[in-house]
């Protein structure tokens, strides 16, 4: 039976959507019409469900936008990592900048708190997670599609740092025949540091290659999970290590970092005048401690990290520098803190997951901190966490949006309260 022809609309973009995608209407229906600007002409096809609308797929451009230009990536028209090359540098900055004040309007805050975007330079993402794609007779990094779990083989990448995408060549090549999901690379000053995500251990001849591979590949490290059991080191060559105020850290295995230098030096630059009169100073979430130690020597510093292996390198670097603190491994959204636990800090500073802070931002409404610095990746659980402060009895003073995700429609911002 001949396949049902899906019916075709000639629509006009209304307007970016938070997401990247052009919105239109037609029929009563909201269409989301990915690598399409607003004002643009287009003939569409409606495809799947999408929340309240479609996904509608692009057929051909009747009218193109002024502000369109040609994406400077080659995947760019397949690849789902970057939403937004196609638009003019001024369109972008605008887009994301409004997404942010909608989404802080709605919880109430004015736009006049929110500051110009800044954004991240091209080749300055030194932490990526690759898939490992089956192409032709070998293997290659892949991103997702947009709006799909297909892979994407690529063999160029306009926001990696150099050195990343040939590394992940090399590794995907090698590893995928052994069923490599994933790989994940952080580039740190002492060399590459690799963690490969497959579905099971390395047999006894692998594991002797993985030295060589390393070595070929010229690692700092080669790291290893299969599944659900632990990260453990297969090949080390030398020690994958950063530097952050008056430390220096050796990084373990799957550590959290900053995406870019860029960004992190950023936000150490914001936080740090807004929490420079601070005797004693909370970090929460503090991964290995990369904002709480670069506002160091001065307050006296206790952070807080649900994983152990974090919470150790950052109390090894410390003792190796001679700096006291306290890192405590505590998991803050299963064992949160109360008001009572946070009133000893005047102030606090807290760079939480994607799913934002509910907990914390209700114990320290209920505190007396006098002030926060609050690094947040997500927009939308950073407005819902601000609001909980405002209500509490906190001023948002000002907010940083940070973008270290260029191209995407993440956002990282500094946001600063003050108690009233």
């Amino acid at each position: 039976m001949a396949r049902k022809k899906r019916q075709r609309l000639e629509v006009t973009i209304d307007a970016l959507g938070a997401r990247g995608d052009g919105v239109a209407h037609a029929n009563g229906q909201t269409l989301f019409v990915a690598d399409a600007l607003a004002g643009e002409r287009c003939l569409v096809e409606p495809g799947q469900k999408r929340g309240d609308g479609r996904e509608a797929r692009l057929i051909e451009r009747l009218d193109a936008s002024p502000q369109r230009r040609e994406p400077p990536c080659r995947h760019a028209a397949r690849c789902g990592g970057c939403v937004l090359q196609h638009a003019e540098p001024e369109l972008y900055a605008a887009w994301k900048q409004d997404n942010l004040v909608a989404t802080m309007a709605r919880r109430g805050f004015d736009a006049d708190l929110i500051a110009p975007l800044e954004s991240a330079p091209p080749a300055s993402r030194r932490r990526l997670r690759f898939a490992v794609a089956r192409r032709n007779q070998g293997y290659s990094p892949a991103f997702r599609a947009g709006h799909s779990h297909d892979l994407v083989a690529i063999d160029h990448c306009m926001v990696a740092a150099p050195g990343l995408m040939e590394v992940a060549g090399k590794l995907c090549s090698e590893l995928g025949p052994s069923g490599v999901r994933e790989i994940e690379l952080t580039a740190t000053p002492n060399g590459i540091d690799a963690l490969a995500l497959a579905s099971s251990d390395p047999d006894l001849a692998l594991a002797e290659r993985l030295l060589d591979l390393a070595r070929d590949a010229d690692l700092a490290r080669l790291a290893w999970k299969a599944g659900s059991g632990p990260v453990y080191v297969v090949a080390q060559s030398a020690e994958p290590a950063m530097t952050f105020g008056p430390v220096t850290l050796t990084l373990p295995p799957d550590a959290f970092v900053q995406p870019t230098k860029w960004g992190e030096e950023r936000i150490v630059s914001l936080i740090r005048p807004l929490l420079s009169g601070c005797g004693n100073l909370a970090d929460l979430y503090a991964g290995c401690g990369a904002l709480g130690f670069a506002l160091m020597p001065g307050p006296k510093l206790s952070m807080f990290e649900s994983v152990d292996a974090m919470t150790v390198a950052a109390r090894t670097a410390a003792r190796l520098a001679g700096l006291e603190m306290t890192a405590t491994t505590r998991d803050l959204d299963l064992q949160p803190l109360v008001a009572g636990d946070l009133e000893r800090f005047d102030g606090v500073v807290l760079d939480p997951p994607r799913n934002g802070a509910r907990t914390t931002c209700e114990a320290l409404a209920e505190s007396g901190v006098g002030t926060i610095a609050y690094v947040s990746c997500h927009p939308g659980s950073f407005s819902r966490d601000a609001r909980i402060l405002a209500d509490g009895g906190y001023a948002l003073e000002r907010v940083w949006p940070v973008d270290q995700f260029l191209w995407s429609h993440h956002l990282e911002l500094v946001a600063h309260f003050v108690r009233r």
